[in-house]
């Protein structure tokens, strides 16, 4: 996982979406 992924993956997180709408 490159460090954009890990944002995106935290980002996303910290927004109650959780990891099932994180497409990489």
């Amino acid at each position: 996982m490159t460090q954009v992924e890990a944002t995106a993956t935290a980002f996303i997180a910290e927004q109650g979406q959780g990891r099932g709408n994180y497409n990489g």
